[in-house]
């Protein structure tokens, strides 16, 4: 059956009830038992997203005895946003982000549509290039599309605001419970990206001796200082820190050849043992550890050929001795891992 969200309460709790949490599967109850006449209840709230959930119950009794069922809810709202926002931009990039408007009550009526752009410099890294406020008229069952212009200013995660509040009806009045029922908030966000490739750059600097300074400026690339980005400091009292920049380096390495797959495969390896020593391999996550190496050793395995030996590229036919021998090392490396 359908149902509808939202209800009662005054118009400065709007913000409070911005649908947000867009979450694919509504519920999940992996074990959820039956009364003696086979009926029991699940209770559960809904994520923000206006829309049909399909209903999937499976039954179990004992070994052998077995049941499944489907069936659906409707998630709705007497007024409802939809927008429909770019899945990224690049910056300086200019967009149009529209919202649908629909008026699925028995009103007809004028909205306010709204329009925001984050509310911090950790949000707001696009700006309306336009107006900000648009009012619709709307009949009962009718729909319509605002759009509202912007600019990517920055990088980074944008996050766009829509709300929609009545201001007049046709017939009835527009008490607090009315308004707040005809009325509905959405975000949406998308990421901004620089639209050049990003410049990496890693400076070892030994300050062992008392008082020592060094003005790391001085040596950094010239296209480094005139862009964007981050600066990350890492300190450490071993000299193994200063292997982090070539262990990094082939962390992250492009290709893909037998030779390169296991080069950047083994320091992958280390990053569990030198996490004490290299305070940013302590960030990475174990998951992620573990599905790298798992990745490394599946292309490695994927470039064998039926007599034991590798081929230097994937699809090659004949065997590469000395990359052989690498890749056996890599491969004995990874499953005492």
């Amino acid at each position: 059956k359908g149902f509808f969200i939202g209800g009662g309460g005054d118009m400065s709790k709007l913000a409070d009830l911005m649908r947000k949490n867009f979450d694919p599967c509504a519920a999940w109850a992996p074990a959820l038992l039956t009364d003696g006449s086979g009926n029991f209840t699940h209770t559960f709230k809904v994520p923000d997203t206006l829309t049909r959930y399909r209903v999937i119950a499976v039954a179990h009794q004992q070994a052998a005895r077995f049941g499944h069922v489907e069936s659906a809810i409707v998630v709705k709202k007497d007024l409802m946003l939809e927008p429909k926002t770019p899945r990224f931009a690049n910056q300086t990039d200019t967009f149009n982000s529209q919202v649908l408007v629909q008026n699925a009550s028995e009103f007809s009526g004028t909205w306010e549509i709204k329009f925001s752009t984050g509310s911090g410099p950790e949000t707001q890294h696009v700006s309306p290039t336009g107006s900000t406020v648009e009012t619709v008229t709307l009949a009962a069952g009718a729909s319509t599309t605002v759009i509202f212009p912007g600019r990517a200013d920055s990088t980074g995660e944008a996050v766009l605001t829509f709300q929609a509040t009545p201001v007049s009806l046709d017939k009835g009045e527009l008490t607090d419970a009315v308004r707040h029922k005809l009325s509905d908030a959405v975000e949406s966000r998308f990421q901004v990206n620089y639209p050049m490739p990003m410049l990496r750059q890693t400076k070892l600097v030994n300050l062992s001796k008392p008082g020592a300074r060094q003005n790391l400026r001085d040596s950094l690339d010239a296209k480094l200082l005139g862009g964007q980005g981050t600066v990350e400091l890492g300190f450490a009292r071993s000299p193994l820190v200063e292997a982090a920049g070539s262990i990094d380096f082939l962390l992250s390495y492009p290709y893909g050849c037998v030779e390169q797959t296991t080069s950047s495969l083994i320091p992958w390896l280390a990053v569990e043992d030198l996490s004490p020593v290299i305070p940013r391999f302590a960030k990475i996550p174990e998951a992620k550890v573990k599905a790298a190496i798992q990745s490394g050793a599946d292309r490695l395995l994927s470039m064998q050929l039926p007599d034991g030996g590798f081929s230097y590229w994937p699809g090659a036919s004949q065997p590469a001795p000395w990359a052989t021998a690498y890749a056996g090392m890599g491969l004995m490396m990874a499953a005492e891992k």
